[in-house]
C-alpha cells in the first residue's frame, strides 16, 4: 500500500493547506490514485469477480465472498420437521442435530438479487472435542414470486399407507429436484423405489403409484470438520454449498432444509447451528 508522498503532505497525510499563511494543500498525484485503484481492484478480482464499471457494489460483494458474509441471515424462526426434527437447544440458543441420528430443520428467505450465485454460510458450535467429519446436507427449493408450488417436504417412508393426493420427496440422499404425488393409493414397499424423473411419468412402489412432478427440493452436500474443542464457535463456508445464478432471481422464495445424516457420520458430538446466512456472489 502506498501512502501519499505528494507535494504538501504532512507525515504522509493529506492536508487542506492554508491560503492565508501560504501553506499549500497536498497534491493528489497519479501515483497515489493508481495505488488506491489497484488495491481496490485486487480485492474484487481476488474474489473471482470480473470488474464491471456499471456495478458499484463489487467491493461489497468481494468482501462477502472472501469472508463468508455478510450476506443475509435466514430468519431466526426455524420451522419444525414432521419426521425427524432437530432439537431446540434453548440454553445455547442453537438448533441441535444430535449424533448417531438423522435430523432436519427448515427455513426460508426471499432473494434480493438476480444474476449472482448464492452460497451458504453456517455459524455453529462444536458439540464435542471430536474432529471426525459431520455429514452436513442442505435441500433447497426456489419458488418464483406468484408461482404455484406445494413445497412438499415429507420424505417417502417404507411400508407406509398413502392416500390419494399425498405428496412426498425421496429420502435425503436421493433428492432429485422432483416431488411425487400419490395417484394410486396403497402401501409403499419395504424398500425405496427407483424414482422416475420424467414429469408426468409414474413410479411403482409396492401398492402405491407415484406421479412425478417438477418443483421438488434439490440436494447440496458438504463435509463439515469441527474445530475439536467442545462448544467452540466456528463458521462453515463451503463453495460446494452454492445455488447457481441460472436458477435464482430476485423475488424468489428460497426454501431450505438443513439436515445432518448422523446415522452415517461417526462424530460423537451434536452439531449446534446458531445462524444460517445466504451470500450473493458475483459470477465471473
Amino acid at each position: 500500500m502506498h501512502l501519499t508522498d505528494g507535494a504538501g503532505h504532512l507525515d504522509h497525510q493529506f492536508t487542506d493547506g492554508n491560503p492565508v499563511t501560504g501553506v499549500p494543500a497536498t497534491v493528489v498525484d497519479s501515483a497515489w490514485l493508481n495505488t488506491l485503484q489497484n488495491e481496490l481492484a485486487n480485492v474484487v478480482q481476488g474474489a473471482g469477480i470480473a470488474l464491471d464499471s456499471e456495478d458499484d457494489a463489487q467491493l461489497l460483494a468481494a468482501i462477502a465472498t472472501l469472508t463468508g458474509g455478510p450476506g443475509q441471515a435466514l430468519p431466526d424462526l426455524y420451522l419444525p420437521d414432521d419426521q425427524a426434527q432437530a432439537e431446540n437447544d434453548r440454553q445455547r440458543g442453537a438448533i441441535l442435530f444430535p449424533a448417531a441420528a438423522d435430523s432436519w430443520t427448515w427455513n426460508f428467505i426471499d432473494l434480493w438479487r438476480s444474476g449472482v450465485d448464492w452460497r451458504f454460510s453456517l455459524d455453529l458450535l462444536a458439540g464435542a472435542a471430536d474432529i471426525a467429519a459431520i455429514d452436513l446436507r442442505l435441500a433447497y427449493l426456489l419458488v418464483p414470486d406468484g408461482a404455484a408450488n406445494p413445497v412438499a417436504k415429507t420424505r417417502r417412508a417404507n411400508s407406509t399407507a398413502y392416500a390419494l393426493g399425498a405428496l412426498v420427496i425421496p429420502r435425503g440422499p436421493s433428492l432429485n429436484g422432483y416431488y411425487y404425488e400419490c395417484t394410486t393409493a396403497g402401501t409403499s414397499s419395504s424398500s425405496p423405489p427407483t424414482w422416475g424423473t420424467t414429469p408426468g411419468g409414474t413410479t411403482n412402489d409396492g401398492g402405491v403409484v407415484w406421479t412425478c412432478r417438477a418443483g421438488g427440493f434439490k440436494p447440496l452436500t458438504s463435509s463439515l470438520v469441527p474445530p475439536g474443542t467442545a462448544y467452540q464457535r466456528y463458521t462453515h463456508y463451503d463453495p460446494a454449498l452454492v445455488i447457481p445464478a441460472a436458477e435464482a432471481s430476485a423475488g424468489d422464495r428460497l426454501h431450505v432444509g438443513i439436515w445432518r445424516q448422523g446415522s452415517v457420520d461417526t462424530n460423537t458430538g451434536g452439531m449446534l447451528l446458531t445462524r444460517t446466512r445466504v451470500v450473493p456472489v458475483e459470477v465471473a
